[in-house]
């Protein structure tokens, strides 16, 4: 059975870019790109489900990103969160994270290269986010075994 690819939004407006981003990760994994230029574009199609959000924005439109990761997180608690930044914005940026927990990636010129790093980063959230599903249900395995271990001992003991 085929999972349903990780789907990615990118809000920004650098269109080279999303088509570069979009390109390279056919090649990588199960992902699907969906590019907006603005927040409320995205969040009329929050039914998509994404797993990660790109914030591709500069300063003056970071501003309300914290609404909109706000509006996404109630819809979707697990989504994952990468913005990218300017040198000059890295202080704002800095409380963004501390405060919604996201990933920051310092922006380059060069689009392919800042693709793959990008790639990276979403490769270790989705790594990550798996391993986390994967512990829950050991978990929960670990956790009936255990009582129906308890359950067979004491059914042993009383006979």
């Amino acid at each position: 059975m085929l999972s349903k690819p990780n789907t990615i939004f990118i809000l920004g407006n650098n269109k080279l870019f999303s088509f570069i981003l979009n390109y390279k990760l056919s090649f990588v994994n199960r992902f699907e790109v969906v590019s907006f230029n603005t927040a409320k574009e995205s969040l009329e199609q929050i039914n998509l489900k994404p797993d990660i959000i790109v914030f591709d924005k500069n300063y003056s439109e970071l501003n309300s990103f914290s609404q909109v990761l706000s509006q996404f997180s109630k819809i979707s608690p697990t989504i994952s969160t990468i913005i990218l930044f300017d040198k000059r914005d890295e202080l704002f940026v800095k409380e963004l994270k501390m405060e919604h927990n996201c990933e920051c990636l310092l922006r380059d010129e060069d689009s392919s290269k800042m693709a793959d790093k990008l790639i990276q980063v979403i490769q270790t959230l989705v790594k990550t986010k798996r391993q986390s599903q994967l512990f829950f249900y050991l978990s929960i395995f670990l956790f009936f075994s255990f009582i129906i271990a308890a359950y067979t001992l004491v059914k042993l003991i009383n006979t």
